[in-house]
């Protein structure tokens, strides 16, 4: 009769020792499973050692401990530069293509046509092992414009935002469009290959007209003189009365009519070098937010004729007279000074002409534009506004009634 008997309780067990890759842990990890005295504690944490443990196992009366340890390799992946999360929003569609391949290379970046990597938006490889890398490869289809409807509350004017994907050209943004009156844009590069065109278009030109009031100061008006002479017995000579006829300057609250556009840096330019406005004052009706402005009050291309008469002084300082009338408008005209025949302190028939030339607006010409009240220009700026635009403000009052003393 043959008994059998279970003695791995007294046999002892060989270390077992195997290797794997492991990506979680970055390199390749030895695993040794051996037998140890019970009770037995497991490795104390270290570099490189993934894992530690001891267990009984019950059934042969035996302790093992298991130790994994890692031999670390660097792990590389690559990915192309790409602003996809930000580009996302205009992709049509995209294709993901996923595979295996043998090596983490990526197409590097100066060496692609942008018209080719326009459109690739993903590109990754990850190393799966050594010898195997997963790539993604991610194709947008088309790029299609977003619009936004914005609304401007410093022009007061609906605006339409259309956002596009551009091409660069070697890493460089495309060039900006010129701006008109109703549209500009900007260029933002998002990466190598691309950037986002914001354009943005007006409905419809920018013109406002808004009123006011403020103080004008028209200047004095020489109308001529009163001559009045008389013969002075005791000193044998010639008197003269001499009274200027003048309306004092005054200044006045009168409604004023601002005209703002805006203007491209071509109109402004040439604006700047445009000849001198010479229309003669008065010639163009009140503009309006119907009626543009006209005539001595600006074109497109041409500078308002601004109101900025200039007063001068009448002095004259002769034998028999002395005359003094400052900073007035005048017409051009001359005064005849004669002494009397009996006259033996200055002379008999002593002749003194007193000439006062024409200011550039005239008294005769302030005198018309008072009294049909017509329409000056007081100002005409240009600046600089926003996006290579220009604001160009007009402003216009009508002369006041003047009354000539």
């Amino acid at each position: 009769m043959s008994t059998t008997t279970d003695n791995t309780g007294n046999v002892p067990w060989k270390p077992l020792v195997s290797q794997r890759w492991s990506l979680d842990d970055r390199g390749f990890v030895t695993k040794e499973d051996g037998e140890v005295p019970h009770r037995t504690q497991p490795f104390p944490p270290v570099f490189t050692e993934v894992e530690s443990v001891t267990q009984n196992e019950r059934d042969v009366h035996k302790t093992r401990r298991i130790v994994e340890k890692l031999l670390p390799q660097p792990v590389v992946d690559r990915t192309l530069g790409t602003a996809w999360g930000e580009l996302e929003r205009f992709a049509e569609s995209w294709t993901r293509t996923k595979t295996m391949d043998a090596d983490n290379t990526i197409p590097p970046s100066p060496s692609l046509p942008p018209l080719e990597m326009f459109y690739v938006v993903v590109w990754e490889n990850t190393e799966h092992n050594p010898a195997n890398y997963k790539k993604d490869v991610v194709v947008v289809s088309a790029w299609e414009p977003r619009t936004t409807l914005l609304y401007d509350d410093e022009l007061g004017l609906p605006i339409t935002l259309v956002e596009s994907v551009v091409a660069n050209t070697n890493g460089v943004p495309p060039a900006l469009p010129a701006p008109t009156a109703t549209a500009w844009s900007t260029i933002r590069e998002v990466d190598y290959w691309r950037s986002i065109k914001s354009a943005y278009t007006l409905t419809g030109a920018y013109v406002r007209v808004t009123y006011d009031t403020i103080q004008y100061t028209f200047p004095a008006v020489f109308g001529g003189l009163t001559l009045v002479s008389s013969f002075e017995a005791a000193n044998e000579r010639t008197v003269w009365q001499i009274t200027p006829q003048v309306r004092p300057a005054f200044t006045v609250p009168v409604y004023q009519t601002i005209y703002e556009e805006l203007i491209t840096a071509a109109q402004a330019n040439t604006l700047q070098t445009s000849a001198d406005n010479v229309v003669p004052f008065g010639s163009a009706p009140m503009p309006s937010s119907v009626t543009v402005p006209t005539g001595d009050l600006g074109t497109a291309a041409l500078r308002a004729r601004l109101f900025n008469p200039k007063p001068i002084d009448i002095g004259y300082n002769g034998l028999q007279v002395e005359l003094h009338v400052p900073n007035v408008l005048t017409d051009e005209m001359s005064f005849t000074f004669t002494t009397s025949g009996s006259d033996t302190y200055y002379g008999p028939g002593i002749v003194e002409t007193v000439f006062v030339p024409a200011t550039e607006v005239s008294a005769t010409m302030m005198l018309g534009l008072a009294a049909s009240r017509k329409v000056i220009c007081v100002e005409d700026t240009i600046d600089s506004w926003k996006h290579g635009m220009f604001m160009r403000r007009r402003a216009f009052i009508k002369v006041e009634s003047i009354v000539v003393s």
